[in-house]
């Protein structure tokens, strides 16, 4: 089906570049975008990217009390 579509200048020309970067046509990358979106590929959550530490246990704390927890933090203040 052949459609008209108003889409900002800036973003029009951004996506013009990714679908020649992938090497598809920009009605290419359209209907596959949409397709997703609507099958609910953008529904899923995103993935974070969490900062962790290396470390070990302290003896005397239980990190299965969120109170024993706060507790230690605020006798450390």
């Amino acid at each position: 089906m052949k459609m008209t579509v108003e889409v900002d200048d800036g973003l029009a020309r951004e996506a013009e570049a990714r679908a020649t970067e992938r090497g598809e046509t920009l009605g290419g990358l359209i209907e596959r975008v949409l397709g997703d979106h609507l099958r609910g590929a953008c529904n899923e959550a995103p993935s974070l990217g969490l900062l962790t530490k290396l470390g070990r246990p302290v003896p005397g704390v239980d990190i299965d009390s969120r109170s024993a927890l706060y507790d230690l933090m605020d006798e450390r203040d």
